[in-house]
């Protein structure tokens, strides 16, 4: 595994060439809209999020740390995550998190990297899953929102 911008993102995304997909802002399963080319620079300590994976579904928490780092199982560094608590579990990596902003709109934060699979209603603090931040994948990747 390889990590470009300095250890800060994990992420993919695949150009779209076939005219019969279009690209739209709705969370896949839920009724949920994003905001079109924008997203939230910044998160902040106990700022609720949002997020959308493949295994858990939607599921909510608070933000840990803005600014966290961890080493994956080959001891390879991964830093500038945001730390959660956050419900995810194995495939629910590289789900959308995003936040609900005060004029109603929402906004996309970043992607989940990973998350220890822990979660416990009465005793939220032990579950850990961090978030890779969306500009960090946008300076990364070189790709843009649309």
């Amino acid at each position: 595994m390889s990590y470009a911008n300095n250890g800060k993102v994990d992420a993919a995304f695949v150009v779209l060439t076939n005219s019969n997909y279009t690209c739209v802002n709705t969370v896949y399963g839920e009724n949920v809209a994003l905001m079109a080319n924008a997203y939230l620079p910044t998160v902040t300590e106990n700022m609720t999020l949002d997020k959308v994976g493949g295994k858990t579904g939607h599921t909510s928490g608070v933000v840990k740390s803005s600014s966290a780092s961890r080493a994956d199982s080959d001891g390879k560094v991964l830093y500038d995550l945001i730390k959660t608590n956050i419900r995810a579990e194995g495939g629910d990596s590289g789900g959308i998190v995003y936040a609900n902003i005060s004029s109603g709109a929402r906004l996309i934060v970043g992607i989940i990297q990973s998350g220890n699979g822990y979660y416990n209603v009465n005793m939220p603090d032990l579950t850990v899953t961090y978030v890779v931040k969306v500009k960090n994948i946008l300076d990364a990747l070189g790709v843009s929102l649309y």
